[in-house]
């Protein structure tokens, strides 16, 4: 078995700066940046020189802040162009946010579990809405899409995101604070075949997901739905949001090979 090659140090810190800014923030100061990836000063300042020659990484005054430039976003949307599921749902997405009148997502699982990923988004223009677009971020644990990814995942995937998300002190404080027994809630979830939000994220937003199967019989993806409440009653719009929302996912889901398992007849 071939041994496994050494990592190019200059390359692996430079792809460490830029996954600084996306656990920091848009925009950095030199010093924050050395004191996150623990690197010497004159060193990051020649990484940082050689992301600005190719576009990733910009500095609007010379001595300022760094900020990601537009070579990132050129990497994100080829990357999104390239999701198979994306390209597919568009259309299904468009349908139900006609029908629905609420924002229509889709999301992808990132790696460990711990949160999920826009990849395509409707929004509605409301008074008070989630600033989230392409590209943007939520917990897992708490949200209706990431909690039906995790649910559908596999035995030994979903017991070792599971773990990670307990081991987090930023999701283990928010599962404590609100008594969210997480591994209860995703067997829940796993069994009805949608997660629900009720207040839960935003006292005043109200959420419903459902996953996305591929032929491989994985859930490659959620769709979930999300408006204001407007003092109407969670059980009211799960009844109304529902029905839209699985026929959403059963037709995407169609689309990308997934054939649902026949019930067993009953014996006579």
């Amino acid at each position: 078995m071939p041994r496994p090659e050494p990592p190019v140090n200059a390359l692996d810190r430079g792809l460490q700066v830029l996954e600084a800014f996306g656990r920091r923030g848009f925009s950095l100061s030199l010093a924050g940046l050395a004191a996150e990836l623990k690197l010497p000063k004159p060193t990051l300042h020649r990484l940082l020189s050689t992301l600005m020659a190719r576009g990733y990484v910009l500095q609007s005054v010379k001595g300022g802040a760094y900020c990601l430039g537009p070579a990132v976003l050129d990497l994100g949307f080829a990357m999104l162009d390239g999701l198979e599921v994306r390209e597919a749902a568009l259309p299904f997405l468009e349908a139900l946010f006609q029908e629905v009148e609420a924002n229509v997502n889709l999301s992808v699982l990132e790696p460990g579990g711990l949160e999920v990923m826009y990849v395509a988004r409707l929004r509605r223009q409301e008074v008070l809405s989630l600033n989230l677009n392409v590209g943007s971020r939520l917990p897992s644990y708490s949200s209706s899409p990431g909690r039906v990814l995790l649910a559908n995942l596999p035995g030994p995937q979903r017991r070792q995101a599971l773990a990670g998300i307990l081991a987090d002190p930023q999701a283990a404080a928010w599962l404590e604070g609100r008594r969210v027994d997480l591994a209860a809630v995703l067997d829940q979830v796993a069994e009805q075949g949608y997660a629900v939000n009720d207040g839960e994220y935003l006292p005043e937003l109200f959420a419903m997901a459902a996953p996305v199967w591929d032929q491989e019989r994985r859930a490659v993806a959620a769709v979930s739905v999300a408006l204001l409440k407007r003092r109407q009653e969670g059980r009211l719009l799960e009844e109304r949001l529902l029905g839209p929302l699985l026929a959403c996912t059963r037709g995407l889901s169609a689309l990308l090979g997934h054939r649902p398992r026949r019930a067993r007849a009953s014996p006579a």
